[in-house]
């Protein structure tokens, strides 16, 4: 696939992403593989569509952010014992959430135009239930979020549909 930044796209997310009329209604997509999260950062370029791809790791055995913005976040989710999550900020069209789970093997994406969403809002995400370490079946998905956050009902909606 061909990028005029000669960054590296993210495979089959990457080609998912460009189908302008998925992006608008918002997606979900499962990667299977055992790619470096630190590949995920990139940017994405077709057309007039610009998607902006960031992620941080909370992970109890990761105390570091893959970026300082979300260093206050990330330690307080590691002293809540938190799992796994994710938080997404993008300057673009488009708004990136994804979705990590502990032995970061599998993502899910959710893509959401950039209006439905505002600007600075962001949120955590851990499992209410299952057990990762002795593989006790899947986690859902809970949502946590300060009060002054309550402006992402549709992602939680989204998210709630992972399960």
């Amino acid at each position: 696939m061909r990028n005029s930044s000669s960054r590296t796209i993210l495979g089959k997310l990457g080609e998912a992403l460009l189908y302008s009329e998925i992006l608008k209604k918002g997606f979900n997509c499962y990667i299977l593989g055992s790619q470096n999260i630190n590949t995920l950062a990139d940017i994405i370029i077709e057309g007039n569509i610009t998607l902006e791809v960031k992620t941080a790791i909370y992970s109890r055995n990761c105390k570091r952010s893959t970026y300082s913005y979300a260093k206050q976040g990330v330690d307080k989710a590691y002293s809540s014992g938190w799992q796994f999550g994710a938080l997404k900020r993008s300057r673009s069209d488009y708004y990136v959430f994804v979705l990590l789970e502990e032995n970061l093997d599998l993502y899910k994406f959710l893509v959401f135009a950039r209006d439905t969403i505002k600007r600075d809002q962001f949120f955590y995400l851990r499992p209410s239930t299952g057990d990762f370490k002795r593989k006790k079946g899947r986690a859902r998905v809970e949502t946590v979020i300060d009060s002054e956050h309550q402006g992402l009902n549709l992602i939680f909606e989204r998210l709630n549909g992972l399960k």
